[in-house]
């Protein structure tokens, strides 16, 4: 009896000194199994075409196989895309299921590079078989406006989106022609960043700073040619970036690469409530006053209809500083507009 009091004793001390890591391995399997409800609630998000884990923050960088490099997907939930490339071989891009992005004649898609170990925006030109001239026209001229700023030094094109390369795929049996551009991954647009922004005590503020950026952006493209799409939601901060240090300018379907005064341009891509009187009296010839009346109205929208609009009334515009800019950006008279230049002159000369 005392012999067996002694070996209840014993046991009791074993269990005691059991090695820590042992004895938690029961709670670790516990928190395993947490962790996959969470990952289980992540993908059904992805599924749907949206980020798994989306922030501004992007604290996936650089983090497990599983994710993009840039942390915004599942590698899981991405779709394998083969892509020709120009010398007769194929690229592999991991592509988001829905688009991030759309406009009149492409969609965006977020593309993970495997090879680069890098994420990029796809944009994918998908032409009915009825308009494929005229879209693929347009994507030719992206194109070409692309490859050209890629021959300049950093400094000459910082402000303007960066071509990694481009394939053109029509598949068997089928009418449809894709083009692809694939780009660099861009940040939220000005439109985005202004509603991320707001505060009314500091508005006026906010819509100089932005303008500021946009500006810079379209002096730099200035010097090389004529965008003929300006507006809040073609220029974007680079990928990642939350503040107006730069700001980038995309889409050029319709741009004109000219260092003369006026270039043509018969088929327009751009936006209709933000085409000067000029266009819409038949003009062909363009200037780069054009891109100003555009910048115009986008600095009006702003002021008086942050969100949708449908139609420009210069009536309700006021007499303070950004008011004028406004007015004098949107001249009846092409001649009478400012250049690039003079508006990033007079944005600084503000005193706020």
């Amino acid at each position: 009896m005392q012999l067996l009091y002694l070996l209840n004793i014993l046991i009791f001390l074993l269990i005691l000194n059991l090695p820590e890591s042992f004895s938690g391995c029961f709670h670790s399997k516990h928190k395993h199994t947490t962790d996959n409800a969470g990952a289980s609630s992540s993908r059904t998000h992805t599924e749907q075409g949206h980020a798994s884990g989306a922030s501004s923050s992007h604290t996936h960088i650089g983090g497990p196989s599983n994710m993009c490099h840039c942390g915004q997907y599942e590698r899981s939930y991405l779709i394998n895309i083969n892509i020709s490339t120009n010398n007769n071989s194929e690229i592999i891009l991991e592509s988001s299921q829905s688009p991030i992005g759309a406009g009149g004649y492409s969609e965006i898609f977020h593309v993970y590079w495997p090879f680069k170990n890098k994420c990029f925006a796809l944009k994918r030109y998908n032409n009915e078989f009825k308009q494929n001239k005229r879209n693929l026209k347009f994507a030719n001229n992206e194109i070409e406006v692309l490859e050209y700023f890629n021959t300049l030094n950093d400094n000459e094109r910082n402000h303007i989106i960066k071509i990694q390369g481009s394939s053109i795929d029509n598949p068997p049996n089928n009418n449809n022609v894709l083009k692809y551009i694939v780009m660099d991954l861009a940040g939220m647009n000005l439109e985005e960043y202004y509603n991320n922004n707001f505060n009314e005590n500091d508005r006026e503020l906010l819509i100089i700073n932005i303008i500021k950026c946009a500006a810079k952006a379209l002096e730099q493209f200035h010097k090389h040619g004529i965008h003929l799409d300006i507006k809040a939601t073609n220029f974007v901060l680079p990928y990642g970036k939350q503040s107006l240090e730069l700001c980038i300018l995309i889409d050029f379907s319709g741009s004109v690469i000219t260092k003369d005064e006026y270039a043509e341009r018969k088929e327009f891509t751009g936006t209709s409530i933000y085409e000067p009187p000029e266009y819409t009296n038949k003009m062909t010839d363009f200037h780069r006053s054009y891109d100003i009346y555009s910048f115009g109205v986008m600095i009006y929208k702003y002021l008086i209809h942050p969100n949708e609009f449908t139609e420009v009334n210069k009536e309700l515009l006021g007499d303070g500083n950004l008011d004028k800019l406004a007015k004098d950006c949107m001249e009846e008279n092409p001649d009478n507009r400012p250049n690039i230049n003079y508006i990033i002159r007079r944005l600084y000369l503000l005193n706020i």
